[in-house]
């Protein structure tokens, strides 16, 4: 063995950890692929209302057409991981999620600045990043209570 040799050897190995499809790196962590996570989501298809500040702001693909989606709030309900992990593994992508699963068009037909409820698990590998949603739901405006 050449004096270096080992040192090639753990430069490549480090090289093939990180292109390695078995994990996604997030800033905090790692979010380990094809493991579920279970997710809620609240945001806005399309740009939050004026004064509110979105969490982070994605792309995401819906029937094969592109939404831009304001995230206000992303909770993991199940899963081994923190969900500024979810949002940093998912920053460099132009197109963040591709949303599939039950209630699409609720998605498609919600109208601007009408927040929305998504629950749905979170599955990446392979280089695919999946919301598969299990509901769609309308969050009310809060009302404001009566003075006394």
């Amino acid at each position: 063995m050449k004096q270096g040799d080992g040192q090639f050897h753990g430069l490549l190995a480090a090289a093939i950890l990180l292109l390695s499809p078995a994990t996604v790196f997030g800033q905090d962590g790692w979010i380990e692929s094809g493991l579920p996570i279970g997710v809620k989501i609240r945001g806005y298809v399309g740009a939050a209302p004026q004064g509110q500040v979105p969490a982070d702001k994605w792309v995401v693909e819906i029937k094969g057409k592109q939404y831009k989606f304001d995230v206000m709030q992303l909770e993991v309900l199940t899963g081994n991981t923190f969900y500024m992990n979810i949002f940093a593994a998912l920053d460099p992508y132009p197109v963040a999620l591709q949303f599939v699963g039950h209630a699409l068009d609720t998605i498609i037909k919600t109208p601007p600045g009408q927040e929305i409820s998504i629950l749905g698990t979170m599955q990446f590998g392979g280089g695919a990043r999946l919301l598969m949603i299990s509901s769609v739901t309308p969050v009310s405006a809060a009302t404001p209570s009566p003075a006394m």
